[in-house]
C-alpha cells in the first residue's frame, strides 16, 4: 500500500492543539493472488480459475484511487517536531486503476503480462483512517467500509485494510 498525499491542508479549530485536515492524494494498493489463480471478469462476477499450465512467480491485483481525507487531529505540543499527535477521520476515493500483473517462466522465457480490467471492483471507496505519532515516528491505519468488489460479484466480500509507517510528518 502506497498512500501519497499530493496536497494536505490543516486548519486550527478551537486552539493550536486541535486541527481539521483535508487534502488530495493517491492510494495505490497491491494484493497478492495466491494459489496460482486467474481472476476473470464474467457477466455474473469474478471467476477464480486455477491455472495448471504455468506457475506464477508473481500474481498481483493492483488498484489505485484518487483520495480525499477528512481528519480531526489532536497534538500535545505546538512544535510539530515534538509531542504526541493523534488524528482520525474518513477518506473517500475514486478508482482510477485496476489491473492484474503476472510474472512467470515458460520454456526458459520470462513473461510479464498486465491485464487492465475493473473485475467488477467498486468505483468508489470510503475508509476509516487514523494516525498516531510520537515526535517524528508516525503509524497509520486504514480500513475500507466498502467491499473491494461489487456486491455479489466475487466469491467473498473483501474489505481492504492497511497498517504502516508514515515516512513524512503530518500536521
Amino acid at each position: 500500500n502506497w498512500l501519497i498525499n499530493l496536497f494536505e491542508k490543516s486548519v486550527p479549530i478551537a486552539s493550536e492543539y486541535v486541527k481539521l485536515s483535508t487534502g488530495l492524494g493517491l492510494n495505490l494498493n497491491s494484493y497478492q493472488i495466491e494459489n496460482n489463480l486467474d481472476l476473470i471478469k464474467t457477466p455474473n462476477g469474478v471467476a477464480e480459475i486455477p491455472n495448471t499450465t504455468v506457475n506464477y512467480d508473481k500474481n498481483k491485483l493492483r488498484v489505485g484511487y484518487v483520495t480525499v481525507p477528512l481528519m480531526l487531529g489532536f497534538s500535545t505540543s505546538k512544535d510539530q517536531e515534538k509531542g504526541v499527535k493523534l488524528a482520525a477521520g474518513i477518506q473517500g476515493g475514486y478508482r482510477i486503476q485496476g489491473n492484474v500483473k503476472r510474472k512467470y517462466e515458460q520454456n526458459g522465457e520470462t513473461f510479464k503480462p498486465k491485464y487492465r480490467s475493473d473485475l467488477h471492483m467498486n468505483d468508489f471507496t470510503y475508509s476509516l483512517i487514523g494516525r498516531l505519532a510520537l515526535d517524528k515516528i508516525c503509524v497509520y491505519a486504514e480500513y475500507s467500509m466498502q467491499s473491494l468488489f461489487e456486491k455479489g460479484k466475487a466469491a467473498q466480500e473483501m474489505y481492504p485494510f492497511a497498517i504502516g509507517i508514515r515516512l513524512v510528518d503530518f500536521n
